[in-house]
């Protein structure tokens, strides 16, 4: 039993960044299914999950996240060096480095960072973007999906370039 005396209650401010993690995982991999059906595949060497001051989870040193089709065939990768998923709010942002991968039209865009909205069922990224299909690279302003990237598109397109080697 604690007594005390005083005016009153005083307030403590708490640096957020000196929270330990309340749980660690190194060596993470986990895989999400909707109705019985495979839908990715996340592995990250190291996850930090923190129920204070907010549920999220660090991924400190890069996530990578398959997805994939109705045949459990992956349709898009996706990588990042740095991220952070939000439970409260359905989201993931990803940092330094993205690339996205689409299997089927042969994309890959490159990206500063990005933000995968589950609850609207949508991936974009406001930030300047370059995509490379074959001997074709494409700039834009900014990106979109759905969240299963049926129907990426590269918005706000500032110019393509295409090569021959010759």
């Amino acid at each position: 039993m604690l007594a005390g005396c005083g005016s009153g209650m005083e307030q403590v401010d708490i640096d957020v960044s000196d929270v330990p993690p309340s749980q660690t995982i190194l060596d993470g991999h986990i895989l999400r299914s909707e109705k019985g059906e495979l839908q990715l595949e996340m592995t990250a060497p190291v996850i930090l999950k923190y129920n204070k001051p907010e549920d999220k989870s660090i991924y400190p040193e890069g996530v990578k996240i398959t997805f994939f089709d109705e045949d459990k065939k992956p349709k898009a990768f996706f990588t990042a060096k740095r991220a952070e998923t939000y439970d409260f709010d359905n989201l993931l942002k990803a940092s330094d480095s993205v690339v996205i991968i689409d299997y089927r039209s042969h994309d890959t865009t490159y990206l500063e960072d990005i933000v995968w909205d589950s609850r609207a069922k949508r991936i974009y990224s406001e930030h300047p973007l370059r995509s490379v299909n074959g001997k074709k690279v494409t700039y834009g302003d900014s990106f979109e999906s759905d969240d299963h990237f049926e129907h990426p598109q590269i918005l706000r397109q500032r110019g393509t370039i295409e090569w021959n080697e010759e």
